[in-house]
């Protein structure tokens, strides 16, 4: 039995980012929804199961079932405090 869930991915963009994507596809890992977050370029892309899912800004985000932040930079501090 998997759990699914909802993850909101800080960096999604990133060379970090896209290697925490890449290491969630070989494990298989079931995410119903992705919201792949951004500090920069809203424009872009990130895959995840065999699915793209567009980047969008972190302004405004409201929240999901688990946040991973795998950027740096002062405005990433105020989503781990």
């Amino acid at each position: 039995m998997s759990t699914r869930f909802e993850l909101a991915l800080l960096g999604a963009d990133e060379p970090l980012g896209e290697a925490l994507l890449a290491r969630l596809d070989e494990l298989g890992a079931q995410v119903d929804h992705l919201h792949a977050l951004t500090l920069g370029d809203a424009g872009t892309t990130v895959s995840l199961g065999g699915q793209d899912w567009p980047c969008q800004s972190a302004e405004g985000f409201k929240g999901a079932d688990a946040l991973v932040v795998v950027t740096r930079g002062v405005a990433a501090r105020r989503w781990t405090d």
